[in-house]
């Protein structure tokens, strides 16, 4: 039996758009120093050798590498957390759990693939993941099981890319959201319709590379640091909106609007944006628009916008069971170096030499 509890193991517990509506997940999107106090309350009930936390807009989820921790107990420290956070009591059963490591890395090998994104084949997911990666390297936790799930998950998405056309013609979120606008746009007859890109994280720079495809005379950026969105301005060609007028929601000239900023609920609310040719795009959990201004105008958040999409075409029906099976065997592969890890350690062997992590943090 003591056997037994001092082998490691990779768990799994995460609230996604498959059990949970976006304002639901709204509570579990963390600043980075809630996160860091969060990982502080696990390591307070068990041991944490490696963690990582992928959050995006549709899905919050714990990667937890231990010796002695359940499920169970990560979504009460995680729930009891969130609770405390915002004061108000939440719904403990819209999480998913994996008890195994096996389950577990079929679960992020199967998110990077994009087959469990609302837009199947979603390609901005995977650059989520490596997001988490280096965060987790960053803080020194990445551990060593979950350091090996991680390389078994970048290896099972290059052969996806390399031996299937799933990804073929796969669309994003975020092409998705430029079509909305542009088909807005024609509806309503508006030539050269001024934007306004608001915020300047992973989903706000997706955004930003389908610019060329869908062209629009009027392009402008605001976000909370100037420097940042002064960068991306240079880059793209972008005017610049100061983030006061965001503030104080001084945007009445702007047709279409697209927002992604983290932690900012409601940013938008003030009724005197009540007025015709206006599209908004929220993109953001919790939302950044306020439900009162789509009293006049049209308001699509991030379920909005998938619903928009047809989710499988043609290719990536086809080549979705070569996906599963590739998964399968990386999982496989994987699930074999970890039975000999943890028996080389249990027979005190030297310790596995991984390959630098860095290697892995380059795209694919």
């Amino acid at each position: 039996m003591r056997f037994k509890m001092m082998m490691k193991k990779l768990l799994y517990i995460g609230i996604t758009h498959e059990t949970s509506k976006a304002s639901e997940r709204a509570f579990y999107a963390f600043t980075s120093s809630e996160k860091e106090r969060l990982i502080t309350a696990l390591r307070l009930k068990i041991n944490v050798e490696g963690i990582a936390i992928l959050s995006t807009c549709n899905r919050m989820e714990l990667y937890i590498e231990t010796s002695n921790g359940t499920p169970e107990i990560i979504k009460d420290v995680l729930v009891n957390f969130a609770q405390t956070l915002h004061n108000t009591a939440l719904n403990k059963s819209l999480f998913t759990l994996h008890h195994t490591t096996a389950a577990t890395v079929k679960h992020l090998a199967t998110v990077a693939s994009g087959l469990k994104s609302s837009i199947i084949g979603d390609k901005q997911i995977i650059t989520q993941i490596r997001i988490a990666y280096k965060e987790a390297v960053a803080q020194n936790r990445q551990g060593t099981l979950l350091e090996r799930a991680f390389q078994a998950v970048f290896k099972s998405h290059k052969r996806i890319t390399k031996e299937t056309l799933y990804f073929t013609g796969s669309t994003s979120t975020s092409y998705v959201t430029l079509k909305l606008v542009k088909d807005y746009f024609n509806a309503n007859n508006i030539e050269n319709g001024k934007v306004l890109l608001i915020g300047a994280g992973d989903m706000i720079q997706d955004i930003l590379k389908y610019l060329k495809k869908i062209q629009f005379s009027n392009v402008y950026i605001s976000n909370r640091t100037h420097i940042k969105a002064q960068e991306i301005a240079e880059k793209y060609q972008l005017n610049i909106v100061n983030w006061d007028d965001v503030e104080n929601n001084n945007l009445e000239d702007f047709n279409a609007i697209i927002s992604a900023v983290s932690n900012r609920k409601n940013i938008m609310c003030n009724t005197k944006l009540n007025q015709t040719n206006r599209i908004y795009l929220d993109l953001a959990v919790p939302f950044n628009v306020s439900d009162s201004l789509g009293v006049v105008n049209p308001i699509y958040n991030i379920e909005d916008i998938s619903k928009e999409v047809n989710k499988v075409n043609g290719m990536q029906n086809n080549a979705i069971p070569v996906v599963e099976n590739i998964i399968n065997q990386e999982v496989k592969s994987y699930i074999t170096w970890v039975n000999n890890y943890n028996n080389r350690r249990l027979k005190n062997d030297k310790p596995y030499k991984f390959i630098e992590a860095k290697k892995y943090l380059s795209a694919s």
